[in-house]
């Protein structure tokens, strides 16, 4: 028996965004047995970028039922079923990460109507939903509606099943990875739904709280290295474990920002190696009493607008020396040492005598504003285009003026119209400087599909 699935969302993340609606079709291989379709509230706004796409709005979803209320139903409607969709991983994710909120566990075996299609219609240039149907000559009476969609993949499924070699490799009993010894409190199925695909892993413990978030370029042989590790984390990972979730990303900068975002939000006990920031010194600036712009060097910190930061104190050092002499600042305001008085450089005629008002603060600060611009335009907005967690999505990544981050999924059939229309459908990080670094290094040593400075 199959439980053939669609959900709308919010966006694109199973950890930041909610279910809009779900539609389930129980189907026997042969026809459609019982079925459940709702709208969902979310409890967060939509979108306006999601509702044009699938036409669901804020005041439909008001008052509609919230997904605790459903959640019984779709777990048996769905008992005793393999989970079925197309791009599952996607659907899958979402509910699991549903119920995973509401304290319970969902595991399902999981089968890819986007995996099947390509062994069973070879040579379609694409297998997006739409298209795939097109080829096929499967109507959609509602696309990018949930129970439209799930209609439509119920009958991909049902034109798969008439493939004979796959229909036998779908309904045998598969001989299932031996994974049970691995460890005993982890449920098998679980472990067999994580693809071997780039993107991060969740560690719970029995009390279904988080204690350790990583990532990988095959996240399956990731966490089966933790259950045979011998080392003293392995261990401890194994004696904590109850619960394995997971997130596939395509993108491995977007694994990294999500595995960050995860440990600064989440804070797990295991991750305590990254719980401080990557460039814990920042370059600030603020006006004093008598109106002049002051620079200084101190450590980051939550809110605080830095104009740029660093790893090392002695990096940070090294580039306000640069400033001060380029644009004749004066050390004293700048922090390189506290004295009563002119500085050291006035007296020998370099500094032009800010520190005791000899030069009046709005000269003095257009050359500071000078120095202060000279930073931040190198940082560029950038929008990195990349894999996605399936062949017909991009991930794409936007960091703007080298403070705000996000990250999100873009239908590869969907033409990107400028940076700016990807905005909504976002997942926002936020301006911590970790993630800027993240990005850096990253570009420095790979090469994503498409990186665009704008």
């Amino acid at each position: 028996m199959y439980a053939i699935v669609d959900i709308e969302t919010t966006g694109g993340s199973a950890n930041f965004d909610k279910i809009t609606e779900v539609a389930i079709y129980k189907f026997d291989g042969e026809k459609i047995v019982d079925e459940f379709v709702s709208l969902i509230n979310p409890e967060r706004p939509i979108p306006f970028s999601i509702s044009q796409l699938t036409g669901i709005t804020n005041e439909m979803v008001v008052d509609q039922p919230k997904f605790y209320e459903i959640a019984k139903k779709i777990v048996e409607i769905t008992e005793d079923c393999q989970f079925v969709a197309h791009n599952a991983h996607f659907d899958y994710n979402f509910i699991r990460r549903e119920f995973e909120q509401l304290g319970f566990s969902y595991s399902k075996k999981m089968l890819c109507t986007v995996r099947l299609s390509r062994k069973a219609f070879p040579g379609f240039p694409s297998y997006s939903l739409g298209k795939l149907c097109d080829n096929l000559g499967i109507s959609i009476s509602a696309r990018h509606r949930a129970a439209g969609d799930a209609l439509a993949t119920v009958e991909v499924f049902r034109r798969i099943l008439q493939n004979e070699k796959l229909y036998e490799g779908i309904t045998g009993a598969a001989k299932p990875l031996d994974l049970a010894q691995l460890h005993s409190r982890v449920n098998q199925d679980t472990l067999l739904t994580i693809p071997e695909s780039t993107g991060v892993y969740h560690f719970y413990d029995e009390n279904d709280k988080l204690f350790y978030v990583g990532k990988s370029k095959n996240i399956r042989d990731r966490v089966i290295t933790h259950l045979r590790g011998k080392d003293r984390k392995a261990l401890q990972i194994q004696q904590m474990l109850s619960y394995v979730g997971h997130e596939t990303t395509g993108s491995e900068l977007v694994a990294l920002l999500l595995e960050a975002a995860t440990i600064k939000k989440e804070r797990p006990m295991l991750n305590a190696a990254l719980k401080r920031t990557m460039q814990p010194y920042g370059i600030y600036s603020a006006y004093d009493e008598y109106g002049y712009i002051r620079l200084e060097i101190t450590k980051n910190g939550k809110g605080k607008s830095h104009i740029t930061s660093f790893a090392r104190k002695a990096d940070a050092d090294a580039m306000l020396d640069i400033l001060v002499k380029k644009y004749d600042l004066c050390r004293k305001l700048c922090g390189f040492y506290s004295i009563s008085g002119a500085c050291f450089e006035f007296s020998h005629e370099i500094c032009k005598g800010a520190c005791i008002g000899a030069e009046a603060p709005d000269i003095y600060n257009i050359r500071v504003m000078q120095a202060i611009k000279s930073v931040e335009q190198n940082f560029k907005n950038i929008l990195v285009l990349d894999k996605g967690p399936d062949a017909n999505t991009y991930s794409f990544v936007l960091a703007e003026r080298g403070k705000t981050v996000g990250y999100g999924f873009w239908d590869k059939s969907e033409a990107i119209l400028s940076p700016e229309s990807l905005k909504d459908s976002m997942t926002k990080l936020g301006n911590d400087i970790d993630y800027i670094y993240i990005i850096s290094h990253f570009l420095q040593k790979n090469k994503p599909i498409k990186v665009v400075n704008y």
